[in-house]
């Protein structure tokens, strides 16, 4: 197995692993005298979503390995339901790299991975870096002892606690999605992306899953699109329960009103906690919201949000 020398993820090439019947994608650079370290990213992550302000400074003494499991970025087969499913992924990539003994960093869902691993093969493993994570995952993550906090996270009324919690994971086909030009993929509108100045986009007549499109006047910059004039368009196809988009108003605005569609009708019974039955909606901060949260069987299906004044920065979708 051939190994990079390249000390940053801006340029380290993606690499891809056979092992069984399987493929999976990774990166893997630095070099020192430190153990390798794999990497586990968070819920929806890839490659790309590791920060090179991270990465890079662990890579000047010692090999990172960025992973991406079954089902995510280039890798083949699909995401496993269960944790100690994506650890068995997990444990089959180190063998196919002839990996004996590393460290690991898990991140989120990745800190769930990465313990579970652990726990079946204690011997590969001598340090662990656990951020932003918890022993368990499943629908009972939020699950807590005492009382007095277990009734507040689990209040579906609060904001980023019962809502989000759970991810359908045998339905999700569509992966974080960046908006900002910076990390932009599968922009869909005719006209392309034009960077840092105003522009009136459209979106096509169709879209393939996992593209995205604007319409109404917007400026595209590096983390987020604005919206210049009343009347923008957003729209997604997407394939997962849930969908969530992180926004909020442009530099101090006030509140701005928007209206969620669904394959051209309202959501209805499918609307998130921050949407009615008929797709109506305030932005008012810079926060996630859920805009779709569907039951029954999950289909490809194309999201639209229209918002009713500008004044609206956009930064990501989220699926669940």
């Amino acid at each position: 197995m051939s190994t990079t020398t390249t000390a940053s993820n801006i340029n380290a090439p993606t690499q891809l692993l056979k092992a069984g019947d399987e493929t999976y994608a990774y990166r893997r650079f630095g070099h020192g005298v430190g153990r390798p370290l794999l990497c586990l990213q968070h819920f929806t992550g890839t490659l790309d979503n590791w920060d090179p302000a991270v990465t890079d400074p662990l890579a000047s003494g010692r090999e990172l390995i960025l992973f991406d499991s079954a089902g995510v970025g280039r890798s083949t087969s699909e995401v496993p339901p269960t944790v100690a499913g994506m650890a068995t992924h997990g444990l089959a990539f180190l063998d196919g790299l002839g990996l004996t003994s590393c460290d690991v960093l898990g991140f989120s869902l990745g800190g769930m991975v990465a313990q579970q691993m652990a726990q079946e093969r204690p011997s590969v493993f001598r340090r662990m870096i656990l951020v932003g994570t918890a022993p368990r995952g499943g629908e009972d993550i939020m699950h807590l002892e005492k009382p007095s906090l277990a009734g507040f996270l689990q209040d579906p009324k609060l904001r980023g606690y019962g809502p989000e919690v759970g991810a359908d994971w045998r339905s999700l086909k569509s992966p974080e999605t960046y908006i900002g030009h910076q990390k932009a993929e599968n922009f869909a509108s005719p006209s392309g992306a034009k960077l840092n100045a105003p522009h009136v986009y459209a979106v096509p007549v169709r879209l393939r899953l996992n593209h995205w499109a604007l319409s109404g006047e917007w400026t595209l910059k590096t983390e987020a699109a604005v919206l210049n004039a009343t009347g923008g368009r957003t729209a997604y196809r997407f394939h997962a329960r849930d969908l969530h988009l992180i926004m909020g108003p442009f530099a101090r605005r006030g509140a701005v009103p928007f209206r969620v569609l669904v394959d051209g009708q309202p959501p209805s019974a499918g609307h998130g906690s921050d949407v009615d039955a008929q797709g109506n909606g305030t932005v008012t901060e810079q926060r996630l919201y859920q805009l779709i949260r569907q039951s029954g069987p999950i289909a490809e299906r194309q999201f639209e949000i229209e918002f009713l004044d500008s004044g609206v920065e956009a930064f990501a979708f989220a699926f669940g």
